[in-house]
């Protein structure tokens, strides 16, 4: 669009690219259940991923068919699916930037109790390795500056997947729900965002069943608490050669023997 630039006490005409946001309605057995605010395309992957990360289905064979259309899906999954007799209970509307806002009850929070279990080791100097593939892929983000970004990685640190999204938590649906469909979330070892990390994002995390969760920004003390609680290896600040871990420490293995101390 047309925009005025100004910078050093000069104004120069220009054209920006920006962010594109849109609402998608996602009924499903043609029962209203969200219009979740999102970057136009991957509305399968974002479908599949939000009713997976919802726990409304727990497999992909769960989903008989999605059907799209402008700014709509249709998504039809088997009646016996976890939750489908609980899909008139969402509210409707879902911001961009807010992974809870459906919610219709402080009780649909629904926080996980089983932590997840799991060998892995990272050696941190691999994150800035993973946080370069992430932003060589962030093509829309190149353009307009207002796209978050997921990606997720196998443990020897090739990227799976990543999905751009105006939404933190769209993004991290788009991607989920691409390794579902693709039946790679065997091989899913972390998730890596680019903004901060909050409830939204560790439930997603662990309802994928992924270990650890790395972001370019901070983090909450709900999501390091959950963390800890829910066995994921939390890492904040991860930029260049630095990172923060916040929870489950002991699965990081740097290559010196000893850390500095203060």
């Amino acid at each position: 669009m047309d925009a005025v630039r100004f910078e050093k006490q000069l104004s120069t005409p220009t054209q920006e690219k920006l962010a594109a946001e849109a609402p998608l309605q996602i009924t499903v057995n043609d029962v209203a259940f969200t219009v979740t605010m999102r970057t136009p395309g991957a509305d399968r992957e974002l479908a599949t991923g939000l009713l997976f990360t919802e726990g409304v289905i727990s497999a992909r064979e769960e989903i008989l068919s999605l059907v799209p259309a402008p700014n709509t899906l249709r998504a039809t999954i088997r009646p016996a699916a976890p939750s489908a007799a609980k899909l008139t209970q969402r509210s409707l509307i879902s911001a961009s930037s807010c992974g809870v806002c459906g919610k219709t009850e402080l009780c649909d929070l629904d926080m996980p109790v089983t932590a997840i279990v799991s060998g892995l080791t990272l050696n941190p100097s691999q994150l800035a390795a993973m946080q370069a593939q992430m932003r060589d892929n962030q093509r829309l983000f190149g353009e307009t500056g207002g796209m978050h970004a997921a990606a997720v990685f196998a443990i020897n640190g090739k990227m799976l997947a990543l999905f751009e999204d105006i939404g933190r938590h769209n993004a991290v649906d788009k991607t989920v729900g691409y390794l579902l469909a693709e039946n790679l979330l065997p091989e899913a070892a972390l998730l890596f965002v680019s903004g901060r990390v909050s409830y939204e994002i560790v439930t997603k995390t662990h309802r994928a069943g992924i270990p650890f969760l790395a972001a370019v920004s901070a983090v909450s003390d709900m999501a390091a608490e959950m963390c800890a609680r829910l066995g994921i290896t939390l890492l904040g600040f991860c930029r260049e050669d630095r990172a923060t871990a916040y929870a489950h420490a002991e699965r990081l293995q740097p290559d010196y023997k000893h850390a500095r101390t203060a």
